[in-house]
């Protein structure tokens, strides 16, 4: 493994953000694939503090080039709505201070999925925190400036590649969500995380807190379950899958269990080629590769049988 380099800039980025604070250490977090997150420790009057510094890379502001901007303004909605997020600090959308779109926020304790001892309560806990964050109320256009949901499966299902990820039969995927979509419109939009997997988790004894929120949208609640359901699958198992979809039924009871297969397979089709950039160990990418396949197939079956 490399060693960490910090990037030049960085100590005038902690006092730009803490005047007077001074830089004592800097490392890499772990989970960033389009983005490079690092944590800095400083001192102020003799107190420490901490802080996260996010830099988008090349994907995230090809599709956003505010990113910084526009996940600054929606930690900052969920933060007045009570929701467990970070605090942002500072966004540099133009990469004044290091050279790269960036956001700083707060440093939240906790520990990662790598963790839990009890996957399916850890599972429930992701359950219980995306209820909370479907069941916001917005007023209308309060959420306009946040991309559609609906907007991105359109552009995935009309970008159809030249060699589909064979490993996941994506063909077959991208047929049967070309018969069926677009669905019935949901009754309210909602904000929506984007990525809700167990890496975005941190689990603390005082609560669990939602992290990276760069590929925030709004839209349809059942995108994020889909998404979270994939990866739960993917890390945990299918038991998992089933005491997070539980929860969160109990939680929000409209929910039509059969109307879930649909969105499985948009989540599916959405990791389509991506699991080779997860910088993942071969066993581990083939273990996925199964996993992810074995979902696929259980979403499949379930459509086919008119379960959604």
């Amino acid at each position: 493994m490399a060693k960490f380099v910090p990037p030049p800039g960085l100590a005038a980025l902690v006092d730009e953000v803490v005047p007077g604070a001074r830089l004592l250490r800097s490392w890499p977090l772990a989970g960033g694939v389009s983005a490079s997150v690092i944590a800095v420790e400083y001192t102020v009057g003799g107190q420490p503090g901490r802080l996260v510094v996010r830099r988008y890379g090349p994907r995230d502001l090809a599709a956003r080039p505010d990113a910084a901007l526009v996940e600054q303004r929606v930690l900052l909605l969920l933060r007045a709505r009570g929701l467990p997020v970070p605090a942002p600090c500072l966004a540099d959308p133009g990469g004044r201070l290091l050279g790269a779109a960036l956001l700083v926020t707060s440093f939240v304790e906790g520990t990662g999925h790598e963790a839990a001892s009890d996957r399916r309560a850890a599972a429930q806990d992701l359950a219980e925190l995306l209820a909370r964050l479907h069941g916001l109320q917005w007023v209308e256009g309060e959420l306009a400036f946040l991309p559609a949901e609906r907007d991105r499966v359109a552009r995935w299902l009309a970008d159809a590649p030249t060699r589909p990820d064979a490993a996941l039969d994506e063909a077959e995927v991208r047929a049967a969500l070309m018969r069926r979509w677009p669905p019935e419109p949901p009754a309210a939009q909602v904000l929506l995380h984007g990525d809700a997997w167990p890496g975005n988790v941190l689990w603390a004894k005082s609560g669990c807190t939602l992290v990276d929120w760069e590929d925030a949208a709004r839209g349809d609640a059942r995108y994020d379950l889909g998404v979270s359901r994939l990866e739960i699958a993917m890390l945990w198992g299918w038991r998992a899958v089933q005491a997070f979809t539980g929860r969160y039924r109990l939680l929000r009871p409209s929910l039509d269990p059969r109307s879930l297969p649909l969105w499985d397979l948009v989540a599916v089709l959405r990791s389509a080629g991506r699991l080779e950039q997860w910088g993942l160990g071969a066993a581990d990418l083939r273990r996925m590769r199964r996993a992810r396949r074995a979902f696929a197939a259980r979403a499949l079956a379930a459509l086919d049988r008119g379960d959604s």
